[in-house]
């Protein structure tokens, strides 16, 4: 990265991650002062770039937690109109969304029900049209399907296999239950001690291990296969 500015009349180039020593017959007060005035006009602008590239992060990119906090005494509209305001969607706009992502997620005969009464399975689907009502290009979700029945996992597994499907969006899932991972996703990263061990789809995972494909074997026994050699 190279920045220019001018020093004393001169224009002087700085290239971030060089060395640059400065030979002066100036004081060196005199030369502290202005060493710091140009720290801190890079600083300044470095931070101005960090933050528009976030915020331009910031709308293409919807994160779901493990455990999604919600105000208990709003309702489902309350706190989509909440979030919308948050993320700066005018309220004529905002209105036709909210109703668009609660019958997306299935919460649109729930949407006047304080939120703290909602089972989990509710509360996460919520917490997905939280994200659904900025339209994201990425989603991540963390452990969604944890603490859930089976007939709940299995309603927002179908959610997040129809974002995928019908809105296109790339949706990047942390879970421990390798055969609901091995159900939905395209792609399997690999994480060992902190460290990403393989990543590639089921069958190319298979046929790296064992030289088969996905069909004669789980997720869960190619995992293991890698724990094992790490």
């Amino acid at each position: 990265m190279e920045k220019s500015l001018s020093l004393i009349g001169k224009e002087m180039k700085i290239v971030i991650g060089h060395h640059l020593p400065i030979l002066t017959s100036m004081g060196y007060g005199i030369l502290a002062n202005h060493l710091m005035m140009i720290w801190e006009w890079m600083v300044w602008d470095l931070m101005m770039r960090v933050t528009t590239v976030l915020m331009k992060v910031r709308e293409m990119v919807g994160y779901l937690p493990e455990n999604v906090g919600f105000y208990s005494d709003m309702n489902a509209v309350q706190s989509l109109e909440y979030i919308a305001d948050l993320n700066g969607i005018p309220g004529d706009v905002a209105s036709d969304k909210i109703w668009e992502v609660l019958k997306e997620v299935g919460l649109t005969d729930s949407a006047e029900k304080k939120v703290g009464a909602y089972s989990r399975g509710m509360r996460q689907r919520l917490g997905i049209a939280e994200v659904l009502i900025k339209d994201p290009k990425v989603l991540f979700l963390d452990e969604p399907t944890l603490g859930l029945d089976p007939d709940g996992a299995l309603r927002l597994i179908d959610l997040v296999q129809s974002l995928n499907r019908d809105r296109k969006i790339t949706v990047l899932l942390s879970s421990h239950n390798l055969h609901q991972v091995q159900k939905i996703s395209h792609r399997v990263g690999i994480m060992i001690r902190a460290k990403m061990v393989a990543i590639g789809s089921i069958e190319d995972l298979a046929e790296e291990k064992f030289g088969v494909g996905e069909e004669e074997y789980t997720l869960e026994e190619i995992y293991m296969k890698y724990f094992q050699e790490v």
